[in-house]
């Protein structure tokens, strides 16, 4: 008897060993189960945010190519700004010499100028309050050239003609100029 019970005790320990290796087994499945749902969006997570990562730097090389291709226009900017400086310094800088240049021609042309002798008055009229004698007028208060010519009976392109040194829109009272034969 002692012998069959040996023998149960005996089959009765594989039988417990398999049904405790069942018991951990079920376990081991359902905490890992447990575990992969715990897991499974902390997993989700890191993925979503290691694509938005991987967005983020995408956008930051595109950035980066931006601010590349804004700085090289920039500094194509800064280089044609610095041209058109230098070409109005030398537009100034011509501009200063041929300023000189109709100065200095002025001056030489107002030396070469013959003095005109106004002739014996043979028939005046009177315009505003000054008096046209042929050859010349004195220039009074309120004269234009236009009213000048119109009274002296000539062409008021005549009279602009005869008096080249003169600016029309600028006359002197007192000024001297020139009425053309008719």
């Amino acid at each position: 008897m002692e012998a069959d019970q040996n023998h149960t005790n005996t089959n009765l320990l594989p039988l417990a060993l398999a049904l405790l290796g069942i018991v951990l087994g079920g376990a081991g499945l359902y905490f890992g189960l447990i575990a992969n749902n715990t897991l499974q969006p902390i997993v989700e997570s890191m993925e979503a945010r290691e694509s938005s990562l991987s967005e983020s730097a995408e956008e930051v090389a595109n950035l980066k190519k931006a601010v590349q291709v804004l700085s090289e226009q920039n500094k194509d900017l800064g280089s044609a700004l610095s041209r058109l400086r230098a070409y109005g310094n030398e537009r100034d800088k011509r501009l200063k010499e041929l300023t000189l240049e109709l100065n200095k021609q002025g001056e030489r042309l107002a030396k070469q100028a013959v003095p005109v002798t106004t002739p014996a008055v043979t028939q005046s009229a009177t315009v505003g309050t000054g008096a046209i004698a042929e050859g010349g007028y004195v220039i009074k208060s309120g004269d234009t050239f236009a009213r000048i010519a119109t009274e002296a009976g000539v062409p008021l392109q005549a009279l602009l003609d005869a008096n080249p040194g003169v600016d029309p829109r600028r006359l002197r009272i007192g000024q001297s100029i020139i009425i053309p034969a008719q």
